[in-house]
């Protein structure tokens, strides 16, 4: 039984193919590819790191049921999700939570419900098989926490440039140490760990046994990742809301590439909780960023 692991063959592979995707998108007018380079570099060092320091695991077999399934309520959730969109109040932090809510029911119960009826498995059995389990990698925390401090930096560039902000807004505002921690927490609850679920736990997985090909799996389960974003993009996010072109690109590129490190640092962990650790790094810094401009995404009144 092949290993459920990446190799760097693979992951040479991946890297190049979202350049090549990324350098596409530049020559077709883009405008925000370049956000999707910054996000290349750390995904590149990240991923690397994952290979040299994880020992991957043993794949589950293909379950066709479980397949076919999965497929029809990645169809069907992303339908639900436009409408729950649609008819939302427009309000960030009403939106933020409701729409988190709903995820959890859309993204997590119901295609955790369909591994567990196709496989006949009980729910630690189910936890287990999508990736849920106690690694067998010595220290594998303290892996995590290094790939976490890496990616650090380059997230809070990212952030600067994005939100028009200084770099002393991360380090010398006190209320910073404050919100970032609160965002982390909010995201090990929300969209950390509903996401990862279903977008490297369920749909990789299951592309992952139908093809025997990591890289497949990988850029699959990414650009899965990234259409889901699309409509948020559109109905909530401040800097694309309103701009359909903008919306498309802005997750066709950072969703995506983002989903391209996630995916590699699962199959090669084999354990989803780090690609739900570094998935919420990635979006507390956004929230924590976004806290200091106009437009943040959770409102505080403090006095």
């Amino acid at each position: 039984m092949r290993d459920l692991k990446i190799s760097v063959k693979e992951y040479i592979c991946i890297a190049v193919i979202s350049f090549l995707y990324l350098a596409s998108l530049y020559i077709s007018g883009g405008e925000e590819w370049l956000s999707g380079l910054w996000l290349l570099v750390p995904t590149i060092l990240v991923g690397g790191i994952a290979i040299f320091m994880f020992g991957g695991g043993s794949p589950n077999q293909l379950n066709r049921k479980e397949g076919i399934s999965i497929f029809i309520w990645f169809i069907v959730s992303l339908a639900l999700v436009f409408i729950n969109l649609v008819t939302a109040t427009g309000t960030l932090p009403l939106a933020l939570f409701g729409n988190e809510f709903f995820n959890w029911i859309l993204i997590v119960l119901i295609p955790v419900a369909i591994v567990k009826i196709s496989n006949k498995s009980s729910l630690k059995e189910t936890l287990k098989m999508i990736g849920f389990r106690s690694s067998s990698e010595p220290r594998w925390k303290m892996k995590t926490f290094l790939m976490c401090l890496i990616l650090l930096p380059f997230l809070i560039l990212m952030a600067v440039a994005r939100f028009g902000i200084t770099f002393t807004s991360f380090t010398d505002n006190i209320l910073m140490f404050l919100v970032f921690p609160f965002a982390f927490i909010l995201m090990l609850f929300t969209a950390g760990t509903t996401e990862e679920i279903f977008y490297r736990g369920i749909i990789q997985r299951n592309v992952y046994n139908a093809t025997k090909s990591q890289i497949i799996a990988v850029l699959c389960s990414s650009l899965a990742f990234a259409v889901f974003h699309i409509s948020f993009a559109y109905f909530l996010w401040p800097h694309t809301q309103g701009i359909f072109l903008s919306s498309i690109t802005g997750v066709m590129v950072e969703q995506f590439v983002a989903g391209v490190m996630l995916g590699i640092v699962y199959a090669r962990a084999n354990n989803l909780w780090v690609p739900i650790a570094l998935h919420s790094l990635i979006n507390s810094v956004w929230i924590t960023a976004s806290f200091f401009t106009e437009n943040p995404v959770i409102n505080i009144t403090f006095g």
